[in-house]
């Protein structure tokens, strides 16, 4: 085998496990995640004065999609080294970026990035007494950058 050949080899197997410890790190991220966002949506619900819907709506949804995001990892890390499996067929799977679970990946990604950038920006309104001159630049940033995740 060349010396070419070997380093290819090399980097599809980093790949690989690079997507393994991936998919570990953002499964015990997940589970804090949806622990504290489940605390967050049951002490908006038993207070008094509750937060505009329109707050636990986004919450709602970025849950749902980070939900997506993190049942896209697990379905692709259990192909790669279940189905696969492992060694250069699953760095070649995590390789292709045209494959559907990529691109539904980044849809998810790209949208919980989305509800995160609005709930941000509804807070700064909130925060400076709804002044509408603060969140324009925001905004601004916001919209320019929509079509930007790649």
């Amino acid at each position: 085998m060349s010396a070419l050949a070997a380093s290819v080899v090399e980097a599809l197997h980093a790949l690989a496990t690079a997507n393994l410890v991936e998919a570990l790190l953002e499964s015990v991220l997940y589970g804090v995640y949806g622990v504290l966002c489940i605390t967050v949506l049951y002490l908006f619900r038993s207070r008094e004065r509750r937060p505009a819907v329109w707050v636990s709506m986004g919450l709602v949804i970025r849950f749902f999609t980070i939900t997506g995001h993190w049942i896209g990892t697990l379905y692709a890390t259990f192909f790669a080294f279940v189905h696969l499996g492992g060694g250069t067929t699953a760095a070649a799977f995590y390789d292709n970026l045209s494959s559907p679970w990529y691109l539904t990946n980044l849809v998810f990604l790209g949208a919980s990035f989305l509800v995160t950038n609005l709930l941000v920006i509804h807070r700064l309104h909130v925060i400076f007494s709804n002044s509408r001159t603060v969140i324009i630049l925001p905004l601004i940033f916001l919209t320019l950058g929509l079509g930007k995740y790649d």
